[in-house]
């Protein structure tokens, strides 16, 4: 980490606010149909920044070679609340938009644990969800399922690698449509939490609601604001 931070600091070309406050700090330009302001603009207009102060710190952008090693294009690193994005992944603006409110959600996520998940309604929900992917999996992968792993709710790199790897996140998208907000949400209930908060900022309420009830309630209470008193229970 120690030698991201140096590079960070070496090779900074951009720095800009996001809410005035957060250093937004660009190592590798993204690529250039993205406009970085305009994306940054509308997290700020979606997003209240009470619901992330003090959990995001700074937004990194770069092509780190964690990224590669780990093949992913985010991260959120919790114990230093910096957000890394990497730049040569994102195609559009559509792209980073997705990436920054997905990263977000889980510094959200860390912010509210006991609001979000202290009640036992999202876990249940995932789990439910979880057990109807598990039976419709079984008709085609039979023995390649790990049965006793689909009632984790934290992250299994057994199940990542069923999903990923042996379906395939194409044909996870037949398999989750109805169910999941998107192909990724089952990994984990951390993912399922995230997947629903991009969908609800992405304007499909309705859609969430209909399929996720307890998540989207969650993550609609947050966006109700201080004043109401089940926000303010586990705060």
């Amino acid at each position: 980490m120690q030698k991201i931070k140096n590079k960070i600091k070496s090779q900074n070309q951009i720095k800009k606010l996001l809410y005035n406050n957060i250093p937004i700090k660009v190592v590798d330009l993204p690529r250039i149909k993205v406009d970085i302001n305009l994306v940054l603009s509308k997290i700020e207009q979606m997003i209240p920044y009470h619901l992330l102060s003090g959990y995001v710190d700074e937004i990194n952008f770069g092509n780190f070679d964690f990224f590669k090693k780990n093949n992913f294009n985010a991260f959120y690193d919790k114990e230093n609340k910096i957000i890394f994005i990497r730049s040569e992944e994102q195609d559009n603006n559509i792209d980073l938009f997705d990436d920054l409110v997905h990263e977000i959600s889980h510094a959200i996520e860390d912010k509210y644990n006991k609001q979000i998940f202290l009640d036992g309604k999202i876990n249940a929900e995932f789990i439910h969800k979880r057990l109807k992917l598990k039976y419709s999996l079984m008709l085609r992968y039979g023995n390649q399922i790990p049965s006793h792993k689909f009632m984790l709710t934290k992250y299994n790199k057994e199940i990542d690698d069923l999903f990923h790897k042996i379906v395939g996140y194409e044909k996870m998208k037949m398999y989750t449509k109805n169910i999941f907000p998107s192909a990724y949400a089952p990994t984990s209930v951390s993912e399922y939490w995230a997947e629903g908060f991009e969908k609800y900022c992405l304007g499909e309420k309705e859609d969430l609601f209909r399929m996720c009830p307890q998540l989207f309630n969650k993550i609609d209470l947050l966006f109700k604001g201080e004043n109401n008193e089940d926000y303010k229970k586990y705060t």
